[in-house]
């Protein structure tokens, strides 16, 4: 399951109720951008996190592909 949505809830709950249609979940970044606790991030997921990305869609790629060569051109294949 691929989803980008603000809430995590929905997409734990489909793989809670129906788990025979999910074959991997994979909830990223789930907590609220710069909300309490944060600050123990990384200095990479800080990075990723709190840059803006045009369109929004593109923080995914960010956090799916590595900034290697092949992590790019995959990046761009996908």
């Amino acid at each position: 399951m691929c989803s980008a949505s603000r809430s995590r809830h929905g997409r734990a709950g489909i793989a809670l109720q129906a788990p025979d249609l999910v074959r991997k979940l994979i909830l990223v970044g789930t907590g609220p951008r710069g909300g309490q606790g944060m600050e123990s991030l990384t200095q990479v997921a800080k990075r990723i996190f709190g840059a803006a990305y045009d369109p929004p869609e593109h923080l995914w790629l960010t956090v799916l592909f590595s900034p290697s060569e092949a992590g790019q051109a995959a990046e761009w294949s996908f």
